[in-house]
């Protein structure tokens, strides 16, 4: 398991200096650069983090063997390219979901009545599995990855629809992720209570173990119940099984990440 933090700043003369002294070029405009934790040079850059107020944002990589020997596995899309339309005002809310227990606050609540609309792109194909900004507990697929992969393992499809004619598009679908009320062992685990709602949701996790899950289930996907997000956004986690990520895999298609859960 690697801890990746991938930097990003506004870099003019002192920040390229500083940084420059560590070894990391930059050029002075917005920049990024990757550093893992176990860099001797960690210390101090975490410290001009700080001090120049750069954004961090902490990944973790687990080896091939960590992930062969999980009995499950968190996943994510690791590419979220364009929005749920109609995307001004956030209109797609109450086009896509039931938004009768949804909380404006916090974001959670939300349960989905009607397909996704989506901005054709063809870059989406290349991925294979995609996802959409602002939404984090959905994976959109190729219509082939979907026949090949997730349909033998019992998936079922979502239609997805082109946001201005609103004809069904036939390259891409929408999996249908079951829900469940499985939850996690989430001691400890950062959280907010929401004063509108009294719904609970925890800090998105990111960095080693996913939180160990409480029971277990057949399904080869499924949402847990817990809600992770911060503001006014909320989404559960999805879970897969082994066989169904090595199946990915194997099949060569791209867009997953992936975590192995506490104790596995």
């Amino acid at each position: 398991m690697k801890i990746i933090h991938r930097v990003s700043l506004s870099v003019s003369f002192n920040e390229k200096q500083a940084f420059g002294a560590l070894g990391i070029q930059l050029d002075e405009g917005f920049s990024s650069f990757d550093i893992e934790e176990s860099d001797p040079r960690w210390p101090q850059v975490a410290e001009l983090i700080e001090g120049f107020q750069a954004v961090d944002i902490a990944t973790t990589k687990f080896s091939a063997k960590e992930i062969r020997h999980a009995k499950r596995l968190q996943v994510a899309a690791d590419n979220h390219q364009g929005y749920p339309e109609p995307s001004d005002d956030f209109g797609y809310l109450n086009v896509t979901y039931d938004c009768s227990n949804h909380c404006p606050e916090c974001g959670c609540g939300l349960v989905q009545k009607a397909p996704f609309r989506i901005k054709l792109r063809p870059k989406h194909g290349r991925r294979h599995i995609f996802g959409l900004n602002w939404v984090f507990d959905e994976l959109f697929v190729s219509a082939e990855a979907w026949k090949q992969v997730f349909k033998p393992h019992g998936l079922q499809k979502r239609p997805v629809l082109d946001a201005k004619p609103g004809r069904e598009l036939q390259r891409f679908v929408q999996l249908s992720i079951p829900q469940t009320d499985l939850g996690f062992d989430l001691t400890d685990y950062p959280s907010e209570t929401c004063p509108h709602c009294g719904r609970t949701k925890w800090e998105p996790v990111s960095r080693g173990f996913f939180p160990k899950l409480k029971g277990d289930c057949d399904l080869p996907l499924f949402k847990a119940a817990p809600y992770f997000g911060s503001g006014a956004s909320a989404h559960h986690a999805l879970i897969m099984s082994p066989a169904l990520y090595r199946a990915a895999q194997y099949a060569k298609l791209r867009g997953l990440s992936v975590m192995v859960l506490d104790g596995d």
